[in-house]
């Protein structure tokens, strides 16, 4: 959605303090003005958002992604009105509808319409809008003559629905969501995303908090990064959540380092490049491989008789590991094992998913001779196979199992999740979108 010049959500200068009282945090009054002014330095306090500023435009919609604890969730409680920030000012020209934590807030005695009527009004809506509305939540929800039921009734399923159903009911001109697309079941958060592109159709002005995604970058006209209380980054969606991804796949050693070229970087120019990565810290947008692009969070089970060693992606030509994908070009991927046992009719099955975990692609490979190869403990293979990159600028991640007999029992011999990250790179076509280019 295009936006217009004129600001509706303006930030300035927040900052949000919360008490530290034991050994947890617990959310404390604001301090005044004053105090806020002159306190340079906070006892017992734990800064939760540190000098946040900027600006929404009439019709725009912006994504907030950061990591947990980043200071996101507050950060949107403190625009929508909800809480006071103990520094700087946030300018709103309108009412917003606000939505904090879907499901939270339902009465358990309470019947699902009279949780409508209580829901709706804390989001904003008059009892004039939410009586209009009612029967577009019941049949949004499908809930049918249970919406007459105490929501002790309900199942969890129809909790969910329920609540999703109450927070796209309405037609706002300004829209504050906190991961509103976080929970639900598949069918039901599908409708939910429709609807807000619907909102968003609809002209409004959108501040959200996701975890990003390609519905992330299809519907946000600008993306922020939130780290540790501060805006990192600010500019076009998928090179914001490129940023993303490095933080997420950053060891703790590594994360300062990559926070800092974060920092300094130009996400409109690192766009214009349109690799769909920050830069490898060298100034060359266009390597292959990237040494902060690595899996953090890779997963092994206990080897039985068989060890995946490494795997990675190769460059054709010159057979040199690669991280980042040209998009169109092919590449050779290849996986070292170990086997610590003799085994038999043994394949390898290799998984590409998204960073979410839905899989987008597997191969079986087989070691030979339609798997019939024999292993002895102590011998090490590599399996292979060749692809040509269609997918889109995002980070993916590789999975692999191996599987054999052992004697006469077939069984899973090890298996390895996320043990590669990868990101595919290169010029696409700006009117394709997705997370594979399914043309020639």
């Amino acid at each position: 959605m295009s936006s217009s010049d004129e600001v509706v959500i303006d930030v300035k200068n927040v900052s949000k303090w919360f008490r530290v009282e034991g050994k947890g945090v617990k959310k404390g009054p604001s301090e005044t003005a004053a105090r806020a002014q002159d306190a340079d330095v906070k006892r017992n306090q734990f800064q939760v958002l540190n000098d946040v500023s900027f600006q929404v435009r009439r019709g725009e919609t912006v994504g907030i992604v950061g990591r947990n604890g980043a200071g996101k969730s507050t950060l949107l409680r403190i625009v929508s009105g909800m809480m006071k920030p103990d520094r700087g000012s946030v300018d709103i020209q309108g009412q917003p509808y606000s939505v904090m934590g879907m499901g939270i807030g339902f009465q358990r005695n309470l019947t699902g319409l009279e949780n409508i009527h209580i829901k709706g009004a804390v989001m904003g809506a008059s009892s004039s809008e939410i009586r209009k509305k009612v029967d577009w939540i019941v049949d949004f929800s499908e809930l049918g003559d249970y919406i007459h039921q105490p929501m002790r009734t309900y199942s969890k399923g129809m909790q969910g629905r329920l609540a999703f159903a109450i927070t796209f009911a309405f037609d706002p001109k300004i829209l504050i969501v906190d991961e509103a697309l976080s929970g639900g079941d598949g069918s039901i958060k599908r409708k939910a995303e429709a609807r807000l592109n619907e909102i968003n159709d609809s002209g409004a002005t959108i501040l959200l908090v996701s975890h990003g995604g390609a519905h992330h970058k299809r519907l946000c006209d600008r993306s922020i990064l939130l780290d540790h209380g501060q805006v990192l980054s600010d500019g076009p969606p998928r090179q914001i959540l490129s940023y993303y991804d490095r933080i997420l796949n950053a060891s703790p050693d590594e994360l300062p380092k990559v926070i800092d070229r974060i920092k300094a970087a130009d996400p409109l120019a690192d766009a214009a490049g349109a690799d769909g990565n920050a830069g490898d810290g060298d100034g060359s947008a266009a390597a292959s491989f990237d040494p902060d692009l690595r899996s953090r969070s890779a997963h092994a089970t206990e080897p039985k008789g068989g060890r995946i060693q490494q795997a990675g992606f190769f460059d054709m030509n010159t057979e040199e590991p690669v991280n980042r994908l040209e998009h169109g070009k092919r590449y050779r991927f290849r996986a070292d094992v170990e086997y610590l046992k003799d085994c038999k009719d043994v394949e390898l099955e290799v998984t590409i998913k998204t960073d979410d975990g839905s899989e987008l692609f597997a191969v079986k490979l087989p070691s030979g001779g339609k798997g019939k190869r024999k292993f002895k403990s102590g011998d090490v293979f590599s399996y292979k196979f060749q692809l040509r990159n269609r997918l889109l600028p995002e980070t993916y991640f590789v999975d692999l199992a191996l599987r054999g007999k052992q004697g006469l029992r077939f069984d899973t011999l090890h298996r390895v999740s996320d043990i590669v990250a990868f990101a595919s790179t290169g010029d696409v076509d700006e009117g394709v979108s997705g997370l594979i280019d399914l043309r020639k």
